[in-house]
């Protein structure tokens, strides 16, 4: 943290913010990994510890990067000269259609992670999945991450598109109202996933 915030800083008083973006996503993406060794994925030895370590720091870093750029989408579409700024809404709706391969990159990445990291930590188990309360959590999260995959579908084909044709036309203002409105709710969903997230850390996976 002190390092992203020496970074920007100096970036900042150079006035080239933007330019520090890449060393921060860096700096972000190393501390985030470190989490991997604060929970159920450092929790094994041998070839399986490995494993277990592996998809635990592969998933991190995919929903790290996937809700940081849901709130970095956001705050673009929150900023007043998004609507009135027709050359800054361009290079958003460009942000957003660019997005959509390396959205699918980290929601591949996801689903592979986390089904290796449940296969690993339970044995496959069914019962723990429905009868613990690790499993209900899960459960929960599964939802919620559903949630996220359908309003990401929304706006990579729906959403987007429309917003790219109400630019040629001139008139934007209900598509980005309806695009905002639609990432907020995409926010809320891993803000919950966050917080299911820092629950189910807590517990055994194996436990009642």
């Amino acid at each position: 943290m002190f390092a992203s915030l020496v970074v920007l800083g100096w970036q900042r008083r150079r006035g080239k913010v933007e330019s520090a973006f890449p060393r921060l996503a860096m700096l972000a993406g190393g501390a985030l990994a470190t989490l991997a060794w604060n929970g159920h994925a450092a929790a094994g030895e041998g070839a399986s510890g490995a494993l277990r370590l592996a998809a635990g720091l592969v998933h991190l870093l995919a929903a790290g990067g996937w809700v940081a750029a849901v709130l970095v989408f956001l705050g673009l579409l929150l900023r007043r000269e998004a609507v009135s700024g027709s050359r800054r809404l361009r290079t958003t709706h460009d942000l957003l259609h660019g997005f959509s391969t390396l959205g699918t990159v980290f929601v591949a990445a996801l689903i592979v992670s986390g089904i290796t990291h449940y296969g690993d930590l339970t044995a496959w188990s069914l019962s723990t999945l429905l009868e613990s309360t690790y499993g209900n959590l899960l459960l929960v999260k599964l939802a919620l991450f559903g949630g996220m995959l359908g309003l990401g579908a929304l706006h990579r084909w729906t959403l987007v598109p429309r917003l790219g044709r109400a630019l040629e036309s001139g008139d934007p203002v209900q598509e980005v109202r309806a695009l905002r409105q639609s990432v907020a709710a995409e926010a809320a969903l891993a803000i919950l996933i966050l917080i299911v997230v820092s629950v189910l850390g807590t517990l055994s996976p194996a436990a009642a």
